[in-house]
């Protein structure tokens, strides 16, 4: 894990961090209510599938030389 964390996929494990802490601060609070939050849930996991995305998208650019080009094309 620690690899991954200093690696260019940083933010993406991060994301996934966050949504797991998110759920078990979900599962812990709901010991309290008696009612899961899913919208809490929810939220959380769009945040970290955005995350994943953005950097995917700086990952493949910076592979690319920032040109935006497609790897064939070079």
């Amino acid at each position: 894990m620690k690899e991954l964390l200093t690696s260019e996929w940083r933010m993406s494990a991060l994301a996934v961090l966050i949504f797991f802490g998110s759920i078990i601060g979900s599962v812990i609070g709901s010991l309290f209510v008696d009612v899961l939050f899913i919208p809490y849930i929810l939220g959380t996991l769009t945040v970290a599938i955005v995350l994943v995305v953005i950097n995917v998208v700086k990952v493949k650019s910076q592979s690319n030389g920032g040109r935006g080009e497609s790897p064939k094309n070079q």
